[in-house]
């Protein structure tokens, strides 16, 4: 389905996302984590930064720059009081630095996908805690917000079923990102597509391999064979699927 025609038909509606895995995912290659963020992924756990990284942030500190020329020019044109021209610098120098400062100071946060315990820790805004759900008990819902622009701001969110709690998962590629949510959530499954999965490939078969190759909790519209053709006949022999 089109991108555009997909965004179009989720705009204004609460309308769940079907836990299918309809397309190829967002695939996580070894060399781009950095890029993603992602901090850790591996069998168990996929932990992506949430919160910028603790640098000095001049894009944010250049705009109150020019504001606070705009202000010490006002309060110099307006008074010769020397106290007030030198409390009026310092009190515009501290916002500049504050503001610029903000990502170093501000609290880490992360989003937890736990594909061993089938749940999924979002951070809310304002709140030290993270909120965790049940992959079972939520729903993965594509949002928008007006953005001040001609286009939408689209972004997905994961929240509960009765829509009190929740939290935000991805802002950029959600579809992609969701079909990946829901294969490495589905436990059954071999790992993901992708290079940074490599690694962890073998014991996620040695683990299913003992619990019987049990069916996928999840339909999937596309292929998830076995990482090689023995590990694969091993799966049509005992768990026949």
């Amino acid at each position: 389905m089109n991108i555009f025609k997909k965004i179009t038909k989720e705009l204004g509606v609460d309308t769940p996302l079907d836990k299918i895995i309809k397309e190829k995912p967002k695939s996580f290659d070894m060399d781009k984590l950095k890029d993603a963020m992602v901090v850790e992924v591996n069998d168990k756990v996929y932990r992506e930064q949430k919160s910028l990284p603790k640098k000095f942030n001049w894009l944010m500190c250049f705009p109150l720059i020019l504001c606070s020329f705009i202000i010490i020019y006002g309060v110099f044109s307006n008074t010769d009081n020397l106290a007030t021209q030198i409390i009026c610098i310092l009190i515009c120098v501290i916002i500049c630095i504050v503001g610029g400062a903000y990502d170093i100071y501000a609290p880490y946060k992360e989003l937890i996908l736990n594909r061993e315990e089938g749940t999924i820790s979002m951070p809310r805004a304002f709140k030290k805690e993270n909120v965790v759900i049940s992959f079972e008990e939520g729903d993965g819902i594509v949002k928008f917000t007006s953005g001040g622009g001609a286009a939408p701001d689209v972004y997905l969110v994961f929240l509960h079923k009765n829509r009190k709690k929740g939290g935000h998962l991805s802002h950029s590629d959600i579809y992609a990102f969701w079909e990946f949510v829901v294969w490495y959530m589905d436990k059954n499954r071999p790992l993901p597509p992708g290079t940074a999965f490599d690694p962890y490939r073998e014991a996620d078969f040695q683990r299913r391999k003992a619990e019987g190759f049990p069916k996928p909790l999840y339909k999937s519209y596309i292929p998830t064979p076995e990482a090689t053709r023995r590990q694969q006949l091993e799966r049509e022999r005992i768990g026949k699927w």
